[in-house]
């Protein structure tokens, strides 16, 4: 088994991506909140584009994004999703870093 594969392993059975995996399941089976969770990334989707094109609407668009969730937020399941996405990319950050580092390293042999 090389790095890149017992990396991949090791991710896989990562207690935070196990946890995601498993609220993420728990949502799609509930209409009502896949469909609130659809339109909250709807709204993430039109808030980052609009931001990124520094367009006048993209206040309104933070707003329709935070609204919806602030709402969703209330719903325990998502929130510890959202929690989880967030640390699990806080960890994947974390690698991508040390891989750069690694790169840097050699190139500098």
């Amino acid at each position: 088994m090389n790095k890149l594969d017992s990396l991949i392993s090791h991710l896989e059975d990562n207690e935070l991506i196990t946890r995601a995996k498993m609220l993420k399941a728990i949502i799609e089976k509930d209409a009502d909140l896949l469909a609130r969770f659809q339109k909250l990334l709807a709204h993430q989707k039109a808030f980052v584009q609009l931001e990124y094109a520094q367009s006048e609407h993209a206040k309104i668009a933070r707003s329709q994004y935070q609204e919806t969730l602030d709402s969703f937020l209330d719903t325990p399941i998502v929130s510890e999703y959202l929690v989880t996405i967030e640390e699990i990319n806080d960890l994947v950050q974390t690698l991508v870093h040390i891989i750069n580092s690694s790169i840097n390293a050699v190139d500098t042999e």
